[in-house]
């Protein structure tokens, strides 16, 4: 077994201390395929379900309502920060902006990040494919997730404020 040494200041904990090239070759792969995979279904469903009267979401062809999932929502009454996310994203997908920040206005920053990681997930598998080490994009993934996550609870705070 040889030992794997990355850039990184502390070791991926991830991955066994002991691992193969191809081991990590492989766990890279795996994690590259199952990113993209979840990102295409997100994009392929928002592009086909439908929202229906405002507050409702229908699958293709059916004509009853998915059920709403949000438990903070059932709890309370409230929106919480992720309301309206699934709207938005099919909103998105259908062209229509303004709709979409009118259900989330995070979901207008957070749509094209998900849309981006189909092209980036299949570069990644094909240099991981060809033997080459993956991107190490870490430090931007983390500045992006973190500003996402403070629109989404600046624009939910927006919401309970009272208008000026």
């Amino acid at each position: 077994m040889v030992a794997i040494i990355t850039d990184e200041a502390a070791p991926d904990e991830s991955v066994p201390a002991q691992a193969t090239e191809g081991e990590v070759r492989r766990f890279d792969g795996a994690i590259h395929l199952w990113l993209l995979a979840g990102s295409v279904l997100v994009i392929v469903l928002a592009a086909t379900m439908k929202v229906h009267e405002v507050h409702e979401v229908r699958l293709p062809g059916t004509w009853f309502s998915l059920p709403e999932l949000c438990y903070f929502r059932r709890a309370t009454g409230l929106d919480c920060p992720g309301c309206g996310l699934t709207r938005s994203f099919i909103s998105l997908a259908h062209g229509q902006l303004l709709a979409a920040w009118h259900f989330n206005p995070a979901g207008v920053l957070l749509f094209p990040v998900v849309l981006f990681q189909i092209p980036y997930r299949l570069a990644q598998l094909l240099r991981v494919g060809r033997g080459h080490r993956p991107w190490n994009l870490t430090t931007v993934a983390q500045g992006v997730f973190i500003a996402l996550f403070v629109v989404l609870i600046v624009q939910w705070v927006a919401k309970f404020l009272p208008a000026w």
